[in-house]
């Protein structure tokens, strides 16, 4: 390899601006923050959680605990919402002017972003941010004690969804209930089976019941579980009568009660699934009036494929990320394109060192212009394709202004109207899932593996074109000439093929920048001697900065009645006179396994604890714990030993890197 020519000239321009990347990334301001601020989120979530969980499950006992455990919760939500907002700011650049320096670290960001939805989808589950509004939607109404409804077509993760609320607030997956108009109680509370000899005849538990009650069967002592489980019902929109008496029942029970002769556990609730009611779902109702009230219907839509929004096209950028999340797909196919529009002289920003901006990148809107990458054309039509099949069903004669229109000549033959004119375009049983879009991009990947001659094109765009073909075959002859239109519309089934003969791989920063929720590097022009122009704004700043490191404030403390102390933002001296060290306002620390800031000293010459330092939890919470000189020492010992590994755990991933790249360079270079 080492002799390999054309691997020695691509490996300085991947690898090493990779490493330099990651490099600069690591070390910035802004990186650092988003870094904190992500691991802030996750501890927080973490504790949230599991406080949401137990107050659920009637695990916390006592008026005084729950009222506490309650006031955290709180606490803690608004400190989430506040955080999240700060880590969007920084994604988004809210604030920051968008030049390299700053874009590059929000297309990090974006990248480890991919990097964790290719991780979840592994898991089977991606978490887009349509995905956990649905979600924290769904949590909302068990808590406010309504069973949600979750209503969506095929294929838009209705179960899925339901199966996370159900996780989070019992700790199980739920137990399943498959629907139809005879569902009662046979197959949701029990039946009669038959044992060995020695048991004899028994009564069989069904999922509701074994959800309320956490019993199998009758023949049992002890319940399986000691806690409620979610009952998910699927395709609720069948139920009939017989269930619906059961659910009413049921409805009313609360922890404790008898319920079919064992005793209601606490946490114990419903979810239901279901398609929307309309023509394509024959023998689906909605539910009674009275029923609905004790409802709350969820929509769970595909997800979302705009320029602001393009969680369809994120999702299947983290599907193509192979196994070392990187990206093997020439550039010209892959990303949208943007156009550079000239600002007006009297709109330029001026920025703090002198430099004017003179220009930006603007994304061309359409997403079905010829000169966007295959993949983001693609993920459009996919979106386009899904919303004409939703609205095949929908009982509605008012459509969306984006869904597609169609007319069809004498001949039979369908083009796509772009002007909003036409008949609506709607398919009667065509749509693609996610999980099968994923199965589209994964296969890209493993296209060379197949021994079908046909699987082993060299181009995204050839790929897509032969799933297109495929899915084609297997369309509803009514969709068929529709569907083919639509993919036409978006420039494909067009014979075009890309050149890639010069192709090299993404970097990660790269990555991060072919989505359009990353800003673009504006163009900035400096007026002559511009740039030798000092300010004192840096000066400034760090002045108010140093500043605030002695301010004394009052906190509350973690102990019991949360009592109130004075303390000193400063810094502190520990260890002994051969290991001798500082600890500044914000360094981390770990005592007892939990992470802690460091955040002052003891400000009260009255109390036997005055200049011990002080530690915030760093969940974020506002709450602050004492310790003593020795705990401080070790914990700034712990926190270093954890940074060690993580660093260790990062230049093994960066080794494994640079060998992937060295080995798809070596295959790109033979003839």
């Amino acid at each position: 390899m080492a002799d390999d020519k054309n691997v020695q000239e691509l490996i300085p321009e991947t690898y090493g601006e990779a490493r330099i990347d990651a490099q600069k990334f690591r070390s910035s301001e802004l990186g650092i923050l988003w870094k904190n601020t992500s691991e802030e989120i996750a501890q927080k979530e973490e504790v949230y959680t599991r406080l949401e969980q137990q107050l659920h499950l009637h695990e916390i006992s006592g008026q005084g605990r729950i009222s506490s455990s309650k006031s955290r919760m709180a606490r803690l939500a608004k400190n989430l919402t506040d955080v999240e907002e700060r880590k969007n700011n920084l994604e988004t650049l809210r604030g920051f002017p968008k030049t390299a320096e700053y874009t590059d670290a929000a297309a990090n960001f974006q990248y480890k972003k991919l990097e964790e939805y290719r991780k979840q989808l592994d898991k089977g589950f991606v978490w887009l941010p349509s995905r956990k509004k649905i979600h924290r939607e769904t949590i909302s109404a068990i808590l406010n004690h309504r069973w949600p409804v979750l209503i969506g077509e095929t294929g838009a993760g209705k179960s899925d969804q339901a199966n996370a609320a159900a996780i989070e607030l019992t700790g199980n997956l739920p137990t399943e209930i498959e629907c139809e108009s005879t569902t009662g109680e046979t197959q949701l509370i029990k039946e009669m089976a038959i044992g060995s000899e020695t048991e004899g005849s028994y009564e069989k538990y069904g999922p509701l019941m074994q959800a309320f009650t956490g019993y199998d069967n009758s023949i049992q002592e002890r319940p399986t579980f000691k806690t409620g489980r979610i009952a998910r019902f699927d395709e609720s929109g069948r139920l009939g009568p017989k269930a619906y008496s059961i659910i009413k029942k049921v409805r009313q029970k609360k922890e404790g009660d008898d319920f079919y002769g064992r005793p209601v556990l606490p946490g114990a609730s419903a979810i239901w699934t279901s398609n929307p009611v309309g023509q394509r779902y024959p023998g689906r109702y909605a539910p009674d009036p009275a029923m609905r009230r004790e409802l709350a219907e969820i929509y769970v839509d595909y997800p979302e494929m705009t320029n602001e929004e393009p969680e369809l096209y994120e999702f299947a950028l983290a599907a193509l990320f192979d196994k070392n999340n990187h990206l093997d797909i020439t550039k010209e196919e892959i990303g949208p394109r943007y156009e550079k529009k000239e600002i007006p002289e009297d709109k330029r920003e001026v920025l703090k060192d002198g430099g004017v901006i003179i220009a930006e990148d603007e994304i061309i809107k359409n997403i079905n212009d010829s000169r966007h990458g295959a993949l983001w054309r693609f993920c459009g039509a996919i979106k386009s394709l899904q919303e004409s099949f939703i609205y095949g069903n929908a009982a509605t004669e008012k459509y969306p202004d984006t869904i597609l229109r169609f007319k069809e000549d004498s001949d039979g033959n369908i083009e796509i109207i772009p002007n909003g004119e036409g008949e609506p375009l709607t398919l009667s049983t065509s749509t693609v899932t996610l999980g099968e879009l994923a199965s589209w991009m994964s296969g890209f990947n493993e296209r060379a593996q197949k021994r079908n001659e046909e699987f082993r094109v060299d181009t995204l765009t050839e790929w897509l074109d032969f799933k297109i073909n495929t899915y084609l075959k297997q369309a509803d002859s009514a969709d068929k000439e529709k569907i083919r239109a639509l993919f036409k519309y978006f420039h494909f089934l067009e014979d075009l093929s890309p050149e890639t003969s010069e192709s090299k791989p993404f970097t990660p920063k790269e990555i991060g920048y072919l989505s359009p929720r990353v800003p673009r590097p504006v163009y900035v022009e400096y007026p002559k001697s511009s740039k030798d122009t000092k300010t004192d704004e840096e000066g400034l700043q760090q002045s108010i900065k140093e500043a605030k490191k002695y301010e004394t404030y009052e906190v509350t403390l973690d102990e019991k009645d949360n009592p109130v102390i004075k303390i000193k933002l400063c810094k502190f001296g520990f260890g002994d006179e051969k290991n001798a060290g500082n600890v500044d306002i914000g360094d981390k620390f770990i005592v007892g396994g939990e992470s802690f800031t460091f955040a002052g000293i003891v400000e009260d010459e009255s109390s036997q604890r005055s200049g011990q330092p002080v530690g915030q939890l760093a969940s974020g919470e506002k709450l602050y714990k004492v310790f003593s000189s020795e705990e401080l020492d070790w914990g700034i010992r712990e926190e270093y030993v954890s940074s060690f590994k993580n660093d260790l755990e990062d230049m093994g991933k960066q080794v494994d890197d640079f060998c992937e790249v060295c080995s798809s360079l070596k295959q790109k270079s033979k003839p």
